[in-house]
């Protein structure tokens, strides 16, 4: 029940989006979606569900959110399980056409579009082996 639910929900969300044929406007209209709806939230779940109809996912739940629905409108995405500042944190690479960019939108002010050192400089670690290079 639950799956079909997500699934509804990512179809509902994604629909306003299949007439754009850009992977910028594409990924451009899945944040702006899922901002819409308040995706993140410090103290919410760790799946989609929780981000997209439980009342807001946390970091892994709104990395897993954002994946699904990059799927959803053939965009590349995948979640990256690293650390921030020490601790556990879950965030998503996306291929954009200037080559893989860091995406994490539980982060405070407008989504930014990072490059490897970018994230480094702001106190994120990953395995670097298991993500692809996002470089300028």
């Amino acid at each position: 029940s639950r799956r079909n639910s997500l699934t509804r929900e990512a179809e509902r969300l994604c629909q306003p989006l299949e007439a754009l044929t850009s992977v910028r406007e594409k990924l451009s209209g899945v944040i702006k979606a899922l901002q819409s709806i308040g995706v993140y939230s410090a103290q919410g779940g760790s799946t989609a569900y929780d981000a997209l109809l439980g009342g807001g996912g946390d970091s892994q739940g709104t990395a897993l959110a954002l994946s699904l629905l990059c799927r959803q409108v053939g965009i590349t995405c995948d979640v990256v399980d690293g650390q921030k500042n020490g601790e556990s944190h879950f965030w998503n690479v996306v291929e954009t056409a200037s080559g893989y960019r860091h995406v994490d939108l539980s982060r405070e002010g407008s989504v930014t579009y990072d490059v490897d050192q970018t994230m480094t400089e702001l106190g994120y670690v990953w395995d670097t082996q298991q993500v692809p290079a996002c470089s300028r």
